[in-house]
């Protein structure tokens, strides 16, 4: 592929006449034609300097570097397929756009239209490609065509000899698609999948929020579907027609049917169009949702050949019909939509290696919706990308001004969403606007809880989300555990969330969205701490956009109490062992500036989380003064509350090496628990006592605390509560039962995985380094999960104790000289005593004590991003080794 020409190319696109039908009759005979298809094109494109880069089907696509040549090897295909299936070809000449191996771009798409109005065994190409073989003699001039993008007329070329039927397009045939001024962009397994579906359903409708491009989608499956029905493809535009009564007039005139004598309008239609073979599109129906559908079933019922195309933001609910949602744009067609429009309005304007990635940035705070991707790259002339992004906080205000000559609700954003809020009755107007407070999606039970007030109840409420899904303004999508999420596009929320503000609502409804997310907390922290921990915490993780809407809004409102309650719910073991914490110490330290939070009475949970924040910056002496506080304030009002601070603050003092008053904080902690009968937390504060332990050489008794921490954990089922130990556990086995010590750390590390915690599976990697005698498979498919998961330089902390981690066990098991380099690079390797220790006083006895110092200081000068670069580099060594041994059956670790 990378022979692959760029810039000005020519393509030839190739197709079977006729191949669904042969492939039906006579498969196999089809199937020994089609090889000598293959066989003959792929030697004539060879013959003529082409490259064969995609089979398409039954046809082929091929890139030639001179049009010459492209025009030579399709005659020459033609001459020698003459005899064995009837091929139709297109060629085009344009600028090639090669990404990972492939061709796209409009370039590719013009191509594939010239084919597709061509006839079997005729060779048709673009006025760019005849400009380039003028000379050819049996080049034929066949005038100009729309093709199937209904966009402007192409003068289209014959190539060869031959006499053809008229090219297929679309003024071939009767109808009045519209020409369009703009480019057909992306959408093609859309199209490929409307177009099939027209075909095998006689009603399609296709629903979505206004903006999302039904129509323009409708058009151009329509124009794929020109050749196919005799009598043509029509539009009918409804969005004028003020009631029902006028449906069947509007059908009659975009048509050009006449009203027969003494018949109604409706009647004349249906005796117009029962004979004919019609494809009619009734673009906008939603306004008339009652009448249409009527009329539609009726059409149906007496026209065997008709076949309709709806668009509107709900089904019709007729019989036999076919609903496709349209679905927002892909991100790199959003690019590419985006491109073009920016283009159309600046010419100089290109997307770059610079602007690309804000590009894809706003195109997803669109929600990938084409109107408002169009309107947002109309003002990329007066704003640029970054000015357009950086106004998107208030879209209806910038996205205005569209062409004057649109419906007028495709002129401005809020025009579209207008348009369709006005449709919707009371209630759901209502509901909406209450459904606007959730962030990041929202459950039926949260809608129920949120949205029900005096107007309407919680069954009203869930019929009314039921109606609003139905009009595409709400999203319902699959959760994956069997139930429903659904969740509002941006530009309908924003829209919903001014209308609860200007009825005055939007106060009251925040604190009851509040109120039912400090209750999720609530109930999810208590399922946390039973053996459906991992469940409880993957609903706390969904929902965190929702909480943190809930903890912003009080905390803005200057409700402290509401704002504190959030934070300080979940116990310890679930702040350590999930992003929950580092998440909520992230919240919390904005609130350290509080003037509120210095008086309050619980401010040792918000200066706890501070320092925890503190600590993943790297800012140990800061994370340590924000500990000292906490400990330090009142007596929060909850057990829980004292044992967090307790376990922050022994955490702070180890880091900055006092270990001694670490385990003095972890004994208080471990006394607390017992005191109050709290499982949970007595086995998370015997595990880090015993971690504490090992860490200065006290392994008896660090094994025992693990023992009864790991007994605990399993007792509970808790995954994470038996993997805390597991390290001090099978340092303290190592020397008196190894092969038990072996098993307790790689167990700890499926345990940790499961758990998903990822610095306890870089904390298992030390004793396995130990106990091992060569890498496996297991051990680096579990390091590789933490790199890609949680190694980047944001955490510090975790950076550093995957690098010192990491270190070790490529120090005892890989590299000596490379594992205390990559030690000497992690802060945490060299303020620990007990990591220092675990390295230093090896790596002396092994490579002497000039070469250990030297490694250190080259490991010291690294920054932490590219100590992670090289040590993820060297992940990927061990990854191919591992592989290779693998396959040649030599590692008998593999499986584990």
């Amino acid at each position: 592929m990378s022979t692959l020409p760029t810039g000005t190319v020519t393509f030839l696109f190739t197709d079977v006449e006729g191949s669904t039908r042969r492939w039906q009759d006579e498969p196999e005979a089809m199937r020994a034609l089609l090889a000598e298809h293959d066989a003959i094109l792929r030697d004539v494109i060879d013959k003529h300097r082409g490259h064969l880069f995609k089979h398409t089907g039954d046809g082929v696509a091929a890139v030639f570097g001179s049009a010459a040549d492209a025009c030579a090897a399709a005659v020459d295909a033609q001459a020698r397929l003459r005899d064995v299936l009837p091929v139709r070809m297109g060629l085009h000449t344009g600028e090639a756009e090669l990404r990972d191996g492939d061709y796209f771009g409009s370039t590719l798409n013009r191509c594939a239209r010239l084919m597709g109005v061509a006839h079997g065994r005729q060779i048709v190409c673009s006025d760019a490609t005849a400009g380039l073989v003028r000379d050819r003699d049996d080049l034929r001039d066949l005038g100009e065509h729309r093709l199937r993008d209904l966009s402007r007329a192409e003068r289209v070329w014959q190539v060869g000899g031959g006499e053809f039927p008229a090219l297929r397009s679309i003024d071939a045939s009767p109808g009045n698609l519209p020409l369009q001024l703009s480019s057909f962009v992306g959408r093609g397994e859309d199209l490929a999948e409307v177009v099939d579906e027209v075909m095998e359903h006689r009603l399609v409708t296709l629903t979505g929020v206004g903006g999302v491009g039904k129509t323009r989608l409708a058009l151009q499956a329509a124009a794929e579907l020109v050749p196919r029905h005799a009598h043509g493809a029509w539009l009918v535009e409804l969005a004028p027609v003020g009631d029902g009564d006028g449906v069947a007039a509007a059908v009659l005139m975009a048509l050009a049917l006449r009203q027969h004598q003494g018949k109604s309008v409706e009647q004349s239609v249906v005796d117009s169009l029962e004979a004919r073979q019609v494809l009619v599109v009734l673009d906008n129906c939603e306004h008339l949702i009652g009448a249409v559908a009527q009329f539609v079933d009726r059409l149906l019922r007496a026209c065997p050949q008709l076949r309709v195309l709806a668009t509107s933001r709900e089904g019709l609910g007729v019989r036999g019909e076919r609903i496709m949602a349209v679905r927002s744009l892909s991100a790199g067609d959003g690019v590419a939509l985006f491109a073009e429009r920016a283009a159309d309005a600046s010419r100089s304007f290109v997307v770059d290696g610079e602007n690309r990635l804000m590009i894809e940035q706003v195109c997803d705070r669109l929600d990938g919706i084409p109107l408002a991707i169009e309107l947002a790259a109309a003002r990329v002339r007066a704003l640029g990308v970054a000015g357009v992004a950086a106004k998107l906080h208030d879209r209806f205000q910038l996205l205005r001004g569209g062409s004057r000559t649109a419906v007028e609700r495709h002129q401005t954003l809020r025009a579209t969403v207008d348009w369709s809020y006005r449709l919707l009755d009371g209630l759901d107007q209502h509901v909406l606007d209450r459904l606007s407070v959730f962030a990041g999606g929202f459950t039926l039970d949260a809608a129920e809880a949120v949205a029900a007030d005096d107007q309407g109840d919680a069954a009203e409420v869930v019929d009314s989300l039921a109606s609003l899904v139905d009009k595409s303004l709400v999203i319902a999508e699959p959760d994956g555990s069997g139930g429903v999420r659904y969740r509002l596009l941006e530009m309908i929320r924003q829209y919903a969330e001014e209308r609860l503000g200007e009825d005055g609502d939007h106060a009251a409804v925040k604190a009851q969205h509040g109120a039912y997310f400090a209750s999720l907390i609530e109930r999810e922290g208590r399922r946390a701490k039973s053996r459906e921990r991992m469940a409880a915490i993957a609903v706390l993780e969904t929902e965190l956009s929702n909480l943190y809407a809930a903890f912003d809004s009080a905390a803005s409102a200057g409700d402290l109490d509401r704002a504190i309650r959030i934070l300080s719910i979940l116990d310890q073991s679930v702040l350590w062992s999930t992003r929950l914490g580092s998440t909520f110490a992230g919240w919390a330290t904005p609130l350290l500036d509080h003037p509120g939070v210095a008086e309050h009475p619980e401010r040792c949970w918000v200066l706890a989380l501070g320092a925890l924040h503190r600590v993943a910056r790297g800012d140990i002496a800061a994370a340590n003064q924000l500990s000292a506080d906490a400990v330090a304030a009142p007596e929060p009002s909850s057990v829980l509350g004292e044992l967090f601070r307790l376990d922050v603050r022994g955490l702070c003092a180890s880091l900055a090496g006092d270990f001694e008053f670490a385990l003095q904080l972890a004994r208080a902690r471990i006394e607390l628990a017992r005191r109050h009968a709290l499982a949970h937390e007595l086995a998370h504060s015997l595990s880090s006592y015993s971690g504490y332990l090992i860490m200065t050489d006290r392994v008896e008794e660090a094994g025992l605390a693990a023992e009864e921490a790991f007994s605990i954990g399993v007792r509970l089922g808790d995954p994470y509560l038996q993997a805390g130990p597991a390290y001090a556990l099978a340092m303290w086995l190592s020397d008196r039962d190894p092969q038990r010590a072996l098993e307790v750390a790689t167990q700890g590390l499926a345990t940790a995985r499961a758990a998903q915690h990822h610095y306890l599976v870089a904390l298992l990697l030390i004793p396995l380094a130990v106990l091992r005698d060569r890498p496996t498979h297991g051990d680096i498919t579990a390091i590789r999960w933490v790199f890609d998961e949680h190694g980047d330089a944001h955490d510090h902390f975790s950076a550093e104790a995957t690098i010192a981690c990491f270190a070790t066990y490529v120090f005892h098991l890989v590299d000596a000289e490379v594992g205390i380099r990559l030690a000497g690079a992690s802060p945490l390797f060299t303020r620990n005593p007990a990591h220092a220790r675990q390295l230093r006083e090896p790596s002396i006895a092994r490579l002497g004590q000039s070469a250990t110092d030297r490694l250190l200081a080259e490991g010291a000068a690294l920054s932490l991003a590219a100590a992670l670069a090289e040590a993820s580099e060297l992940l990927a060594r061990l990854e191919a080794d591992l592989s290779q041994d693998a396959a040649a059956g030599s590692d008998p670790h593999h499986a584990e």
